[in-house]
């Protein structure tokens, strides 16, 4: 098998010099879209898929004028209602497996830095990787959001923000607990200078302007948690993750509903677990080296299409 660690390929903490016990982390993205999936667990259910099902609305189109309810459910003295029957669909999550595997041999892991845990800090580094990898999953969803704001060739706007959040909430659907926005990383710089433009005189952004727009600035500008402003009171993130579309023309954001208590029966997003992460050591004594294995099974979906908006504005 390839690519095992050994004595000479982690030199780097390998005592033939001087080396600080302690490593220094990689640049990697944010895990965002995730936290704010409605998470459905499947371990012991004997299947691999949620079925979430959903009612259909009686009441046509919602932000009609009332036009679907004015008079339909009028009733009349003595005579009897007419059955209406309760419709029903259901949207599916399917799990699937992921892993990643190391291999480290007897004699890389004797001679590494004494006090050093080297497996542990493998274990902790796949299970990072695995969870980017269904992040990466989880952001792709915003492709398939039926309602879109914004267009391509065109910079991310304010304009185009506040379309998201109306546009949510004229689709009937209710969100106590707020919103969130995880933006691709292009239309974060193009909130900031939409913001800047914006402030630049008080002819433009006056105090009404301010107050209602309640603007805020994440107070580690992003490097937390990916949060790098407050819109609105929508929370938004950043993340390099987000697909491109048309042919790379533009990029992908989202507005969507968080699932949170008061959020949960309109969350847009799933995550659905047969196991999380399982971690295992297995040995090869006949080439001295021990398999370090991390495996998960799980899958993303969208649960309710109304309680969210894709962002689509131009790429860089």
């Amino acid at each position: 098998m390839a690519n095992e660690i050994t004595g000479t390929t982690i030199t780097h903490i390998i005592n033939s010099e001087a080396i600080e016990p302690a490593f220094q982390d990689y640049v990697h993205d944010w895990i965002v879209a995730l936290k704010f999936s409605k998470v459905f667990l499947l371990a012991g259910k004997s299947t691999a898929t949620v079925a979430v099902p959903s009612l259909t609305s009686q009441m046509g189109t919602v932000s009609d004028g009332g036009g679907s309810v004015d008079t339909e459910f009028d009733a009349t003295d003595g005579t009897d209602l007419e059955n209406t029957a309760l419709a029903l669909s259901q949207q599916t999550i399917a799990t699937s497996e992921m892993g990643i595997m190391r291999e480290i041999t007897d004699t890389a892991l004797a001679d590494v830095v004494m006090g050093f845990d080297l497996i542990s800090v493998i274990v902790n580094d796949n299970a990072r990787i695995l969870a980017t990898a269904l992040e990466d999953d989880a952001v792709a969803l915003f492709g398939s959001l039926a309602n879109a704001v914004g267009t391509d060739g065109n910079d991310l706007t304010l304009a185009n923000l506040d379309s998201a959040i109306v546009g949510i909430a004229k689709g009937g659907v209710r969100a106590p607990d707020g919103l969130v926005g995880v933006l691709d990383d292009e239309q974060e710089e193009n909130f900031t200078a939409a913001i800047r433009t914006t402030g630049s005189t008080n002819v433009v952004y006056d105090a009404t302007a301010d107050r209602f727009m309640a603007i805020e600035r994440d107070l580690n500008n992003g490097l937390t948690d990916g949060r790098f402003a407050v819109y609105k009171n929508v929370n938004l993130y950043r993340s390099g993750l987000t697909d491109t579309n048309s042919s790379g023309a533009s990029v992908m954001g989202a507005v969507f509903v968080p699932d949170t208590p008061a959020n949960t029966r309109m969350a847009c997003f799933g995550v659905a677990w047969s196991h999380m992460p399982r971690f295992a050591l297995e040995r090869n004594e006949s080439k001295r080296s021990t398999e370090i294995i991390t495996t998960q099974r799980a899958g993303v979906g969208e649960l309710l299409d109304a309680a969210g908006r894709l962002v689509q504005t131009d790429a860089p």
